[in-house]
């Protein structure tokens, strides 16, 4: 998929004002994509991270297919209270993102915490810009979020697994990826009929 300047069609029908959604974000994610995104986690019932106890140690994964339904998995890293959620709606990520359809949740063992700390130091997630200027036709919002003892920020890459090395995303994919399959959601993630992310790698 060859990348150009393209702003995805996307439903936007919020009550909220603009300062409300940019909140959400901590300011941090201009209005459209705020509003954007915002609008599939509010439905699926997801609270901002960026107003999360100074305490927390969560990291959240939302990804918005334009042609597929929304899914969002948050990983608690709490010392004792380690565990993963994930959401999935029943609309499309690009249009109207629907209802919520599917959820559930799983402790993680100390393996598993493991690997995702050692995805999580390869990315240098916290020096990453909000967002590249790689866009695509039918393509997919990838949106990974922290929220670590009161520091907030927030990453997106469309379509991050197309023209990945290129573009320097190898380990933002991995975490990616590896977040999806710990997840307690059961399929495939899919764009237009086509498997982005494989629940279980052949």
């Amino acid at each position: 998929m060859g990348f150009v300047a393209f702003v995805p069609v996307v439903a936007l029908a919020l009550s909220q004002t603009p300062s409300d959604v940019s909140a959400y974000f901590g300011g941090r994610v201009p209005e459209f994509y705020a509003e954007w995104y915002a609008k599939a986690l509010r439905r699926m019932g997801e609270a901002s991270l960026a107003r999360a106890p100074t305490t927390a140690k969560v990291y959240r994964l939302t990804i918005l297919p334009t042609w597929g339904h929304p899914v969002s998995v948050r990983l608690h890293a709490e010392t004792g209270s380690e565990a993963i959620e994930a959401k999935r709606l029943d609309g499309l990520g690009g249009y109207e993102p629907g209802r919520l359809a599917e959820q559930g949740s799983l402790q993680l063992s100390a393996d598993q915490m493991n690997q995702f700390r050692s995805l999580y130091g390869k990315l240098g997630f916290w020096q990453m810009a909000f967002g590249d200027p790689g866009r695509g036709y039918d393509g997919s919002e990838w949106i990974l979020e922290a929220a670590e003892l009161g520091k907030y920020h927030v990453v997106a890459r469309w379509s991050p697994s197309s023209e990945t090395d290129r573009r320097g995303l190898r380990a933002f994919v991995g975490l990616c990826e590896w977040l999806f399959r710990a997840s307690p959601l059961a399929n495939d993630l899919r764009n237009k009929g086509t498997a982005e992310i494989l629940k279980r790698p052949r």
